[in-house]
């Protein structure tokens, strides 16, 4: 089948190589805008059209897409179906009724539950141990069109949002081409969504990744804050009476050592492995950290070079 793929971040990148390598061809892809980056805020193209430019694929990036002008330069290219990947735009109902088959959308969660713009680091901060992809049909809601295909997935006990996001995202490749496959034979079965089940994301603001040590579970909160908001606290090092800002990257969650009746945020033990701190529901060893104006580096280095201690407290 002839196709359009709309996606921007890196994450779509593995799903438009897998449209790429298939049998299908991929006739244009529909990516945002160029938009300033890095320190000189020189507009830097999306991955997604770094990809299409590198294997001569036509690119699509208009500032708006819900006009006659862009209709007229996306009907001509009358593609038979539109897969949709974290593109970051609306679909008007002009473009969902062009394509011959409609639109296919990537969507990493278990639909109905986590529609919105952030399943995956929602559902690791809500504590779930499974989640997975739905390849679904777009109609004018918001992850709301029927399903054609659903496959489930552990979440790795220490694996972080933008990990989870990028398994499931080739794990959606796989699935598309096969749903893809499906719709050209004529053998797609869609099933209506159980909306009464529906549950729902927010966007997530910097002010999100402060850690409120007496509510988090740690482990869980950090892994989805990761690698936005990222999850932000201050350190009281006793030692020096310093207030170190802190951006904590990377957690485990092991046994409390039996000294570790204390408040939430503070540590109870320095390790090799890392710094050991009771938070709302138990312990959670830090095992990577970033302080402000410093490079990424093991907790046990930074607890080191800061002389932190047992006692010393996470405000």
């Amino acid at each position: 089948m002839r196709l359009i793929f709309a996606g921007t971040p890196p994450v779509a990148v593995p799903i438009l190589e897998a449209l790429a390598a298939s049998r299908h061809e991929v006739c244009a892809v529909l990516t945002q805008p160029d938009r300033p980056k890095g320190r000189g805020r020189k507009p830097a193209p999306s991955p997604v059209k770094e990809f299409a430019t590198q294997h001569n694929i036509k690119v699509l990036s208009p500032e708006k897409i819900n006009n006659r002008e862009f209709w007229a330069v996306f009907d001509a290219i009358a593609p038979d179906a539109a897969v949709l990947a974290f593109y970051g735009g609306i679909i008007g109902r002009h473009l969902l009724a062009s394509p011959k088959h409609g639109w296919l959308n990537v969507h990493p969660s278990l639909l109905p539950a986590y529609r919105g713009p952030s399943p995956v680091p929602t559902t690791i901060l809500n504590g779930e141990t499974k989640t997975g992809v739905t390849i679904i049909r777009l109609d004018t809601e918001m992850d709301h069109g029927p399903i054609l295909k659903q496959i489930e997935s552990p979440i790795g006990e220490n694996e972080t949002a933008d990990e989870l996001l990028m398994r499931m995202a080739r794990r959606g490749a796989d699935e598309m081409i096969a749903a893809l496959d499906l719709v050209e034979s004529g053998e797609a079965n869609f099933v209506e969504q159980d909306h009464s089940a529906a549950t729902f994301t927010k966007i997530f603001a910097k002010s999100d990744g402060a850690i409120a040590w007496n509510e988090v579970r740690l482990h869980d909160f950090v892994r989805a804050m990761n690698p936005w908001p990222g999850a932000a606290t201050k350190l009281r090092v006793g030692a020096t009476g310093a207030l170190v800002d802190l951006t904590i990257l990377r957690t485990e969650a092991p046994e409390c050592p039996p000294n570790a009746e204390a408040e939430p945020g503070t540590v109870v033990a320095v390790s090799p492995e890392g710094l050991v701190v009771r938070d709302a529901r138990g312990c959670v060893l830090i095992t990577g950290v970033k302080a402000a104006g410093k490079k990424e580096s093991p907790a046990h280095d930074f607890a080191n070079g800061y002389r932190v201690r047992p006692g010393d407290k996470f405000e």
